[in-house]
């Protein structure tokens, strides 16, 4: 009979100067949380990389989706139009923004935007998490949870 060790190795984890406290995620992502200026809770951070870290054009891709959070919310509204007024009952309006927190954030691997990446928001009129696909740097679908 072999013994299960009672205890794992801690995960690696990586502070970047930009990105915060990273945690490996074996085989091959980081997860963490960062502090954005102007909204109101952390935003969690999902890099596929290697052990090695995230490499640069990741954090430049990051910091410019999360330096305009108006404009990456307005560039999901094509499919948020649609299950918002599914699970609202009604339009999505034009002070949208309101309703939508930013929660989430996917990156790209190799920070290329051309490649798959989601952001995510918890839609309060809702009471559900909203997240976009994005491909060649348009989102492309929606998946609703919660």
């Amino acid at each position: 009979m072999s013994m299960m060790p009672l205890f794992r190795r801690p995960r690696p984890t990586l502070d970047h100067p930009f990105l915060g406290r990273l945690t490996f995620m074996s085989p091959d992502y980081w997860e963490g949380e960062l502090v954005i200026s102007g909204l109101a809770d952390k935003v969690g951070l999902v890099i596929p990389a290697p052990g090695t870290g995230p490499v640069e054009a990741q954090v430049e891709l990051c910091r410019r989706l999360l330096g305009d959070p108006a404009q990456l919310l307005e560039r999901c509204r094509a499919v948020f139009e649609e299950p918002y007024e599914t699970w609202v009952g009604r339009p999505l309006p034009e002070a949208w923004k309101d309703d939508f927190a930013l929660v989430g954030l996917g990156l790209p691997e190799g920070g290329d935007e051309a490649a798959a990446w989601d952001v995510c928001y918890f839609v309060d009129a809702a009471s559900h998490y909203f997240t976009a696909y994005f491909e060649a740097g348009v989102p492309t679908s929606v998946t609703v949870d919660g």
